[in-house]
């Protein structure tokens, strides 16, 4: 299952939003304005919805930088990584993955027998 880093970003934004930052804080703009609260009231929301703006800009960023190292990663792995493609009655070796990954070990050789898909093989 591939995660999209705007869809963590946007969790992470929904998540922030419900934590100490009640709705009604964030959508009455009558309170900005009430010239009756104190300096401190008025500062108080200003900081959550700065609070709120931040949160957003922050999310975006991570979502961002994700991205981008995920691509240098990809160009990484793209330089030391080989396209192998193998024609029937080749031998090959199988790396099992349904045991622990301590015991993991080569079984084989094998032949195969047909190509399936692009990296796909039945093998005998």
């Amino acid at each position: 299952m591939e995660i999209d880093s705007i869809s963590v970003a946007e969790a992470l934004l929904s998540i922030f939003a419900r934590v100490g930052i009640p709705r009604e804080i964030l959508t009455d703009q009558d309170l900005w304005e009430d010239r009756n609260l104190k300096d401190d009231d008025q500062s108080a929301f200003r900081y959550v919805v700065e609070l709120q703006e931040k949160l957003a800009e922050t999310a975006q960023i991570a979502a961002n930088n994700a991205d981008i190292s995920a691509s240098k990663y990809k160009t990484y792995f793209d330089i030391k990584s080989q396209d192998r493609q193998f024609q029937p009655g080749d031998e090959v070796l199988l790396l099992p993955s349904d045991s622990s990954k301590l015991l993991v070990t080569w079984k084989g050789p094998y032949t195969v027998l047909e190509r399936r898909g692009k990296v796909d093989y039945l093998i005998d």
